[in-house]
């Protein structure tokens, strides 16, 4: 479907989905009259950095005019590397004068080390979180000595052995017929790799990605490439040697944005192996400026209409807003949670979309005014299934004050450095590559924050559950401090701001795609081309860049 000229778009939910869809059809059809319906009085959706309330400044007798240390992420704070969707923000962050912005941590810094918390110490029966980080493999600084250090040192620790047993127990792994279309990931990994690994390790990872237990997710569409390796090779491990490894180039959906936009200044090819060395990055003033400059740069024809709340969505493409005048669109395109479409569509989608389940989380931002107080330095670390604490079931703890340290400036004054540029027509080699990385690696960070220490802790609220009370969660904050961090520290030091993100993160269970296909069906049966249906129940994925990537691939289908 091409939308007609001079056509009205109506785009629901300003958050990064819906500012980028505007984004990019506004920019390519500038004869649409395109407009952003959003409920709350803000844009970002889950992404939200704001400034700790004057009740932290107070507690704290913190100076009012702190930047870093005052910036508080109450929802993602970071994109992966290097990903298409990555590159495409970049690229837009560099059309917007905002490349300046974008930070990086090298794969070698303190910043990039990760843990998980270990069963090995951790003490159910004292009623209180215990435990003992142990550091996952990665990063470091690069060298074989160093890898294979960082290897051996976690194969000592309980979950290492587990990894092991559990790949010898792979490569032995012969397929027993059992149906894998609505197989869970806890009992795929049981198979080929056993219990133990699957609730000490590969769960974590999990929670920190989807806020969901394993035994919750499908497989097939948290790890679809896993699925086709077993049944093809039967064992992961043979597999994963076995198979063709795909050639170096770039990810089709990037050529397809720069087909559609002409081109970039960055060399895709070249930024991509580039952020390879910097596994995560960031944003100077937080998150919230991406999506911020997406707001303050969309094209002249994009308008953002806030404090909107739908009351229904006709077949005809007629949408009732409270209190507004009732318009007529060629196409809308929902980005918001299905929980909340299906109030305004009609019954037969509604139906199926409520029965979208979602994972709720608590974010606790911590402030201590203290700094170089933990004894670990770090990322943060993740919480397996095998370590959860039920009656505050902590899924995971960030250091930001480590990451906002050891995160660099990776395009000072926004200047592209002439290896990346595209007008280069010599591909840099892997050493040049190389050698660029550790000049940035080599620049200053943000340094040590203010005098403080941050932190964000995460908390998975249980699935028709509660979330934790404020007294468990400043109980549970306190014994991880104490118990799992080395900090002893009077609770009186402590300012804590918590945040419960309700149905925030789609829990893509054994039902998740029949249940997409259906509700894609009967809205194409009921809608035909006048509604799409987008956000993170329909994009490629959870993250920050899969968001961009699903509005890209839906602007090219009606362009």
């Amino acid at each position: 479907m091409v939308l007609p000229k001079n056509g009205k778009v109506a785009v629901l939910g300003a958050g990064l989905s819906g500012l980028s869809y505007a984004h990019f059809l506004g920019t390519l059809r500038p004869d649409l009259n395109i407009t952003i319906l959003e409920k709350n009085n803000r844009v970002g959706g889950w992404i939200n950095t704001q400034k700790a309330t004057s009740a932290t400044i107070n507690k704290l007798k913190l100076n009012n005019e702190l930047n870093r240390t005052l910036r508080m992420e109450k929802g993602p704070r970071t994109l992966r590397g290097v990903s298409p969707g990555t590159l495409i923000i970049t690229d837009l962050l560099q059309k917007m004068g905002k490349l300046n912005e974008l930070r990086g941590v090298p794969i070698a810094s303190a910043g990039n080390k990760k843990y998980l918390l270990g069963k090995d110490e951790y003490a159910e029966s004292s009623n209180r979180i215990t435990g003992k980080l142990v550091p996952v493999p990665g990063g470091g600084n690069g060298t074989i000595i160093d890898g294979f250090s960082q290897s051996m040192n976690f194969i000592a620790t309980e979950p290492g052995m587990h990894i092991i047993k559990g790949i010898i127990r792979d490569v032995m792994f012969k397929q027993d017929g059992e149906d894998l279309n609505k197989m869970t990931v806890a009992r795929f990994f049981e198979r080929h790799f056993g219990k133990d690994m699957a609730n000490e390790s590969i769960s974590g990872l999990l929670y920190g990605i989807y806020a969901a237990d394993i035994n919750d997710l499908s497989i097939n569409c948290v790890f679809p490439t896993l699925v086709d390796i077993e049944r093809k090779y039967g064992s992961i491990v043979k597999g994963m040697i076995k198979r063709e490894k795909p050639v170096v180039e770039i990810h089709p959906t990037v050529n397809k944005y720069l087909k559609l936009f002409g081109g970039s200044e960055l060399d895709m090819e070249s930024l991509s192996k580039l952020l390879k060395k910097f596994p995560m990055l960031a944003f100077q003033c937080g998150l919230s400026g991406v999506t911020d400059a997406l707001r303050d740069k969309l094209p002249s024809n994009v308008n953002i209409q806030t404090g909107c709340h739908i009351d229904q969505i006709g077949s005809d493409g007629v949408i009732n807003v409270k209190g507004r005048e009732t318009i007529k669109y060629d196409h809308i395109r929902s980005t918001i949670p299905t929980l909340e479409l299906s109030n305004m569509v009609s019954d037969k989608v509604g139906n199926i979309l409520a029965q979208f389940p979602y994972t709720s989380i608590t974010v606790a931002n911590i402030l201590i005014k203290r700094a170089d107080i933990k004894e670990a330095v770090g990322f943060g670390f993740l919480i397996p299934k095998a370590c959860l604490y039920k009656e505050t079931p902590l899924i995971g703890v960030i250091f930001d004050s480590d990451v906002e340290e050891h995160s660099v400036p990776l395009f000072p004054n926004g200047e592209i450095p002439s290896i990346l540029n595209s007008k280069n027509k010599t591909e840099p080699t892997k050493e040049v590559i190389d050698e660029l990385s550790k000049n940035i690696s080599s620049r200053e960070g943000e340094g040590i924050s203010e005098e403080c220490t941050k932190m964000t802790f995460m908390f998975q609220v249980p699935r028709n559950g509660k979330p934790s009370t404020p007294a468990a969660i400043t109980s549970a904050i306190k014994d991880t401090l104490n118990g799992i961090l080395g900090i002893d520290i009077d609770m009186s030091e402590v300012a804590i701001e918590c945040i419960t993100h309700q149905d925030a993160i789609p829990l893509y269970d054994t039902e998740f795609q029949e249940r997409r296909e259906q509700v894609l069906k009967e809205s194409s049966n009921i809608y035909g081309d006048r509604l799409s249906l987008g956000g993170t129940a329909f994009a490629p994925g959870v993250g920050i860049p899969d968001a961009v990537i699903g509005s890209l691939d839906a602007v090219s289908e009606v362009v």
